[in-house]
């Protein structure tokens, strides 16, 4: 042995015979052809994983952590301490750089070129040259595996939920059990699927949302006012012109008076605005003389605050018709520009 290395490191190398090179290219193809078997065996061992860890957390034994450790603790020893995950692993490496990748198909294709592949079958050849494209295969079906269980596992700790898990299995076990029952008396032969469900018959169903209360009579509006509370302000301040009061202080004051002197003298109660436009309406009843003079008043508002009004003077004439016009009485008032 150390004269074959000592030749060796000084480049002298026997050339091996076409036999000999033939089987040991079968010996990689034999080895090539457990790939896949390899492969398969992880990805099995994946599912079957995912499946217990399932089941597992569908039991609510013990806390979810200590179950997903185990998840990976398992899948770790896969990996390593068999023969298949070992393979996986190897395959994993060769294909995480695309340089190895290109080697390897290099390597191959020189192999193909040599002198002794002329003793290979065809098929020999195309599954010499198809190693590199059989291991990505490989490793993808066994990350695909990896990528479904991972999915799986995440979705039932994100939508765990012990009590409807045994809620389920309890039907499916109800199933199997009633299965089995009806299996034992029914007669062999061809059993009819069920291709729908059958329908219930509920009658017929309401098609409006009324009440189904008849109609009755509103109920009678209560006539004890005992509990009726009034407040202390005069709220009949801020309503209309004081009519009646209006009329009988112009009644006093006979004809021919100015509006605006009449509106001034009278009380601060029939002295907001709205009682100047009441007497304007009073005074126009009996007939009123308008002139190019204009006339200002001040109003007091029931909160205290004035306003100043400006308007054409008007006199209060003698007669009138008692179905005079009124359109247009508060046209002839306006409030002035505020200086106040």
């Amino acid at each position: 042995l150390d004269a074959e290395i000592a030749a060796l490191e000084e480049g002298v190398v026997e050339p091996l015979d076409d036999d000999h090179l033939l089987e040991e290219a079968e010996n990689v193809i034999h080895l090539a052809r457990e790939l896949p078997a390899d492969f398969s065996r992880v990805a099995e061992s994946i599912a079957a994983m995912q499946r217990d860890v399932v089941a597992e957390l569908r039991r609510d034994v013990r806390p979810t952590g200590e179950v997903l450790r185990e998840y990976l603790e398992r899948g770790r020893q896969v990996m390593q301490a068999t023969p298949e995950g070992r393979a996986f692993q190897g395959a994993l490496r060769l294909i995480g750089d695309p340089e190895n990748i290109d080697d390897l198909t290099d390597q191959l294709h020189a192999v193909l070129a040599q002198p002794f592949s002329r003793l290979m079958t065809p098929d020999q050849r195309g599954e010499l040259d198809a190693i590199a494209r059989r291991v990505e295969a490989g490793v993808q079906e066994v990350l695909t595996a990896q990528r479904r269980a991972s999915h799986v596992i995440t979705a039932q700790v994100r939508t765990h939920d012990p009590i409807r898990d045994r809620q389920v299995d309890d039907l499916l076990r109800g199933v199997m059990a009633g299965l089995h029952r009806w299996s034992q008396t029914r007669s062999p032969g061809r059993v009819e699927p069920v291709r729908t469900l059958p329908l219930a018959d509920v009658g017929h169903l309401r098609q409006s949302l009324s009440d189904v209360r008849p109609a009755g009579a509103p109920e009678p509006l209560a006539s004890d006012t005992s509990d009726v509370e009034f407040v202390d302000a005069d709220t009949r301040a801020w309503g209309g012109p004081h009519y009646a009061e209006l009329e009988a202080y112009v009644a006093g004051l006979g004809s021919g008076f100015d509006l605006a002197e009449a509106f001034a003298g009278a009380d601060a109660e029939t002295r907001r605005p709205v009682d100047l436009v009441g007497l304007l309406e009073i005074v126009h009843r009996g007939g009123l003389v308008e002139t190019d003079e204009v006339s200002i008043v001040e109003a007091v508002r029931p909160d205290g605050t004035t306003r100043r009004f400006a308007f054409g003077a008007v006199r209060a004439g003698s007669s009138a018709p008692a179905d005079a016009d009124l359109s247009g009485t508060d046209d002839h008032v306006r409030e002035s520009t505020p200086d106040d």
